[in-house]
């Protein structure tokens, strides 16, 4: 569901769609557990998400891939290698 939402919002800041995502997803019964929804855009259509339960998770395109337990989503960034 979050990784929909957040597809479906391409041009909202990263402030304001954690905000709104916490909404959305509380209005889902989604219960918040220790931490809050967190976005953070990676570049490309890829974001970085902090969920309910620990969790953060890679979205893109309506679809998500959970990639590690945290309790804190700090600074990510998304970094293109470069040849030569």
């Amino acid at each position: 569901m979050a990784a929909a939402y957040v597809a479906e919002h391409p041009d909202v800041d990263e402030a304001l769609l954690s905000e709104a995502l916490a909404v959305y997803l509380a209005e889902a019964g989604w219960e918040s557990g220790p931490t809050v929804p967190s976005v953070r855009r990676l570049g490309g259509g890829v974001y970085a998400a902090q969920l309910p339960s620990l969790a953060v998770y890679l979205l893109s395109g309506g679809g998500a891939q959970r990639i590690a337990r945290s309790d804190v989503l700090l600074d990510a960034r998304w970094r293109a290698r470069r040849r030569g």
